[in-house]
């Protein structure tokens, strides 16, 4: 029996020495787990995307003249080109969007007076500066949708105006020395028509060497890389003001007219995110 109870008092001294050294390595555990959770947890910064993009674009015109006109005159719409640098600002859903175009808005003039014609096609060159507002309506880092809306000032450089379709079935019918106010020559005919046309096409005098613009438009972008995307967008401007007060007449000198630019394009390019 002696054994016996020096046995059980060994048995539990092993016993009550491994719940120590057990309750011991809990309550470690314990306070571990409160000190990392009593630490400060830094969040880890959003990514942003980047403030500046740069889209050179390229596209297709149509473009043609309207407002009050003489009798006999009608405009209609011919096509044209442009290309150039649009500059994006922002990230979020609202954007301002800037740069700089060079596009050619052509358009066709149409006379029919009698046995008395020509056509009169323009092609006039700018220099354009956007100052748009675009509102991004679906927008994610691979798909945005948006429309555009500003203002255009348009500066010309040039512009050319091709005679065509000129007709004049009265020539044999007037003879030589019988008063036409048309022509130095007293008759009608080849020499009846407008001089500075047929030998110079050079119409720039007739068009205002600024023309401002309302513009709207709307557009897609998918993006391919971070950096890169693709882009597909159309507008549509009308001027503020006239753009011409006087057309060439195709006999001599020029009408009285009062005409807006309307215009459209369509255009593609590559969005780069700086």
């Amino acid at each position: 029996m002696k054994k016996m109870g020096m046995l059980y008092r060994f048995l539990l001294a092993v016993s009550l020495s491994a719940s120590v050294a057990q309750a011991s390595d809990i309550q470690k555990e314990i306070d571990a787990e409160a000190s990392l959770a009593m630490k400060p947890v830094s969040a880890k910064p959003v990514a942003q995307g980047e403030l500046i993009h740069i889209a050179p674009v390229g596209g297709i015109t149509f473009a043609k003249f309207k407002g009050e006109t003489s009798p006999g005159y009608s405009f209609t719409t011919a096509t044209g080109y442009e290309g150039g640098v649009g500059i994006l600002v922002g990230r979020g859903k609202l954007q301002f969007e800037t740069g700089v175009m060079y596009a050619e808005r052509s358009s066709r003039e149409e006379y029919r007076m009698g046995v008395q014609t020509w056509d009169l096609t323009y092609q006039n060159k700018y220099i354009e500066l956007p100052i748009m507002v675009r509102y991004n309506v679906v927008n994610n880092k691979d798909l945005r949708l948006y429309a555009r809306a500003g203002a255009v000032a348009s500066m010309l450089q040039d512009s050319t105006g091709t005679m065509s379709n000129m007709q004049n079935y009265n020539a044999n019918m007037v003879a030589p020395g019988i008063y036409n106010p048309y022509t130095p020559y007293y008759g009608y005919g080849v020499a009846g028509y407008n001089s500075n046309l047929i030998q110079d096409n050079n119409t720039k005098s007739a068009f205002s060497s600024v023309d401002f613009r309302y513009a709207v438009g709307l557009g897609g972008q998918v993006r391919i890389t971070k950096m890169f995307a693709i882009l597909l967008e159309g507008d549509y401007q009308t001027s503020v003001n006239n753009v011409s007060n006087s057309q060439p007449n195709g006999y001599i000198g020029s009408t009285a007219m009062n005409l807006q630019m309307e215009t459209y394009g369509i255009r593609a390019g590559v969005m780069i995110s700086l």
